[in-house]
């Protein structure tokens, strides 16, 4: 009986896990990215380049692939977590390359509070995809 229990608590636990970090990565997708720029007005080229262009359309940003992530986060609630996991570690690599682009620019940008929440996201949807 008491097996049963814990087994309904860790469904419970992942569950909430998932979607709290789906939602952070939605979250930071409309929160500014840099110097006051929603995520969804930034360019996808900024992951791979130094180059911020504004505006860019929804479909071509940065907002749009965290909103992507989190929406395949909520999706991996029914598989065994795989797709959820895999959609963290994705959101957590696409803060890694935004601060390498940022910071390998001569201009030095800092992140807005955006990108801080897609990272936090995507560690919460590894954690809640286990």
């Amino acid at each position: 009986m008491a097996e049963s229990t814990s087994t309904g608590s860790g469904t419970a636990s992942r569950t909430l896990f998932a979607l709290i970090g789906a939602g952070l990565m939605i979250l930071g997708a409309f929160q500014d990215w840099i110097r006051h720029i929603p995520g969804t007005e930034v360019g996808a080229q900024i992951l791979v380049r130094h180059v911020v262009k504004h505006p860019a359309t929804v479909v071509n940003s940065v907002g749009f692939l965290a909103i992507v992530l989190g929406l395949g986060a909520i999706v991996g609630l029914a598989t065994s977590g795989w797709l959820t996991r895999l959609s963290g570690a994705l959101g957590i690599v696409l803060f890694v390359l935004l601060l390498v682009q940022l910071y390998a620019g001569t201009t030095q940008l800092l992140p807005g509070v955006g990108p801080w929440l897609v990272l936090v996201g995507g560690v919460t949807a590894v954690a809640g995809g286990s």
